[in-house]
């Protein structure tokens, strides 16, 4: 009798983890890296000059849904710029982004890092996340003097940024044939900066 009490116990336990989806430390951060690539892989769409305007703006619309609301804030630096850091609602960043006068933009974020991982009271999963952002802009002017023949002038500006990137994880419910599936979604908040240096 002790021991088929101690069977349906356990059983029962089992079956509270199975309902709740409960994921491992292995699953969160799976979940959470990708979700930084996909950012990472729409930011580079935006910014790249081939890109046409179309797909920019649909690629900011997408990479807007990616964070947990539309209020969020990204930080810009400038080694340039006399302000250590500015920030930016996420569609102006985004927009200015894809408008930027260049002829040439590339955006590569690599490196991402996932830091403390917790439950908050909420039953959310929160975190830190950093990835380190490389950025070259450059202009490529054409001149044709009869005298020289033709010249290349090139100037443009590049940076690497390490990001610090707010990550929330939470259970989301849905119905699909009258059954209740459960599932965890990432969504992201504030982008700050950490460092930046002139490359």
């Amino acid at each position: 009798m002790r021991l088929t009490i101690i069977i349906f116990l356990i059983h029962s336990v089992l079956n509270v983890f199975a309902q709740s989806n409960f994921p491992d430390k292995k699953t969160i951060e799976g979940k959470i890296i990708s979700k930084l690539e996909t950012l990472g892989s729409q930011i580079s769409i935006i910014g790249d000059k081939a890109t046409l305007p179309k797909k920019a703006r649909e690629s900011i619309d997408a990479a807007i849904d990616n964070f947990i609301d539309s209020e969020r804030t990204v930080e810009v630096s400038y080694i340039t710029s006399d302000a250590k850091t500015i920030k930016r609602g996420l569609r102006e960043y985004f927009t200015k982004l894809m408008n930027l006068n260049y002829n040439d933009v590339t955006v590569t974020w690599t490196n991402p890092s996932i830091v403390n991982v917790k439950q908050d009271s909420l039953g959310r999963y929160v975190c830190v996340a950093t990835i380190v952002q490389y950025f070259r802009a450059s202009n490529k002017i054409e001149v044709d003097d009869p005298e020289i023949g033709l010249t290349i002038y090139q100037n443009g500006y590049s940076d690497q940024v390490t990001k610090l990137i707010e990550v929330y994880m939470q259970e989301r419910t849905i119905q699909n044939n009258g059954e209740t599936l459960k599932f965890w979604e990432v969504l992201l908040g504030d982008i700050k900066v950490l460092h930046t240096k002139k490359l």
